[in-house]
């Protein structure tokens, strides 16, 4: 066995070995050992192997750090316990980031700057946030080193990427209700998409009614001759009522790899029905009542009139031209339903403002910049009183042909 072993360690096969140690005599014997060898070494030279794997798992690190922030992949578990975007952002604890859900609010903790969101690279809003499908959602990129390309004052983004079905839809709503208090907030929202377009629709709805509200002041003044002088005020009734709507039709055409096309149509609409406060004053040995509201006729024209100054809008009030059912009232007079406020608005006409050949002090002008050392004395512009010799007619001459149209006479 010993030399059978040592030849087989050579270069001779097995056959050659095993014919050339045994005797003649043996051979047929032999022959049927050799038979069997040579069929087993056939067999496992032709046989295949193959391996069946029921499941695979590859097991990764859920947050990679970049050189620009985190790239973050959400758990399975995460996200079924998520309702909306802002759910699965307050489950992550970003750092520096406050996620207030009540309030659908992000904000920065160290008060750098403020902080974009985005779906699939476009940037969104509420809306978009809570119509957002949590098990959708792939990964989520927060840069905290965004630089000047996503905008001035952005300290951080959050970008998060969501598995876009070819085709479907989302709908559904949001109710926010205030349990101690007359204060909520009502979204719907919907969203249709097919291939890369896009397109949802929102309405927000939002309104506070406090009546009630009570404050107890007392302010004290201490004056130079030593006394104090004393100031109280005391809600005796207050209401605070307001009302907003919003809606919002946005389309987006989006390929990541290639480019982003967002189009947005928004509204926004404010009521507010009439805040008042009425409180008691006692005001060192005087004592009355005073009344704050919002429906006061100086409120009814500014709502008007948005162009005008309340300033201009009260001395007009004063000057007598704001009626109310033909009479004249005064300004605190409280507008009632079914009032007729007629306003009589003079013509406003811009003053002439002609050159006039005044000598100036110039430090220094070209094509676009005059510096002037102005008198002591002069009047920078016409106005009442002083309509003429002002620092504006010297400029006017001394720049007459080389002004815009926009500044000529």
């Amino acid at each position: 066995m010993e030399w059978l072993t040592n030849q087989f360690q050579g270069n001779a096969s097995v056959e050659d070995s095993l014919v050339y140690g045994i005797s003649r005599a043996a051979r047929k014997a032999c022959a049927g050992i050799t038979f069997i060898l040579f069929s087993f070494a056939a067999s496992a030279q032709t046989a295949e192997q193959s391996i069946e794997l029921g499941e695979v798992e590859v097991k990764a690190a859920r947050i990679v750090h970049k050189t620009d922030g985190l790239l973050l992949y959400p758990s399975d578990a995460q996200k079924e316990a998520s309702s909306s975007g802002y759910s699965v952002l307050q489950k992550l604890s970003l750092p520096n980031i406050r996620i207030d859900e009540d309030a659908r609010n992000v904000s920065t903790i160290d008060n750098k700057g403020s902080v974009q969101l985005r779906i699939n690279g476009i940037i969104v809003d509420q809306a978009e946030m809570l119509s957002l499908d949590p098990k959708s959602i792939r990964k989520i990129d927060f840069i905290d080193n965004p630089g000047v390309r996503y905008g001035d004052g952005v300290a951080y983004v959050i970008d998060i990427t969501t598995r876009r079905a070819t085709s479907g839809y989302t709908v559904g709503t949001f109710l926010s209700q205030s349990l101690n208090a007359e204060n909520g907030n009502y979204t719907v929202y919907g969203k249709w998409n097919t291939g890369k377009s896009e397109l949802s629709l929102n309405y927000d709805f939002g309104y506070k009614d406090f009546d009630g509200n009570r404050m107890e002041e007392t302010a004290y003044y201490h004056l130079n001759d030593g006394s104090v002088y004393t100031i109280q005020r005391n809600d005796i009734a207050s209401r605070s009522r307001r009302f907003n709507n919003r809606v919002k039709l946005t389309y987006n055409l989006a390929d990541s790899t290639r480019y982003v096309f967002q189009a947005s149509l928004s509204g926004d609409f404010s009521h507010v029905p009439g805040d008042f406060n009425r409180k008691s004053v006692i005001d060192g040995t005087e004592e009355y009542i005073a009344i704050q509201q919002d429906n006061s006729r100086t409120r009814c024209l500014s709502d008007k009139y948005e162009d005008l100054s309340r300033s201009y809008l009260q001395k007009l009030l004063k000057d007598q031209g704001v009626t109310v059912n033909g009479k004249i009232v005064k300004a605190n007079y409280k507008l009632q339903a079914g009032d007729l406020v007629q306003t009589t608005v003079p013509d406003l006409s811009e003053p002439d403002i002609l050159p006039e050949n005044i000598p100036l002090d110039i430090l220094y002008e070209d094509d676009d910049v005059l510096v002037v050392n102005k008198p002591k004395g002069m009047v920078v512009h016409p106005a009442n009183g002083h309509t003429s010799g002002t620092l504006v007619n010297a400029i006017m001459y001394h720049c007459q042909g080389n002004l815009s149209e926009e500044y000529s006479w």
